[in-house]
């Protein structure tokens, strides 16, 4: 890991910042979902999807990272 990229580049910070904007959906904005039912289990479920897909993205850009991540 001598080699460093910007933070933007990487698929960790990416799937956190999924998994936030997951979590905000479900916590803070409480989203309906319209196109085919307006049950708020629906609404939930859909916000859990994008969590766990921004945590699966974290976990494997953890496990593949061959370069650390710079800030500037």
């Amino acid at each position: 890991m001598n080699q460093s990229k910007p933070w933007y580049e990487s698929k960790t910070i990416l799937g956190v910042i999924i998994s936030l904007i997951g979590w905000c959906m479900s916590e803070y904005f409480k989203i309906p979902v319209n196109v085919i039912a307006t049950d708020p289990e629906v609404a939930q479920t859909v916000s859990q999807f994008v969590q766990l897909a921004g945590l699966i993205i974290t976990v494997i850009g953890r496990v593949r990272a061959t370069t650390k991540i710079t800030i500037d």
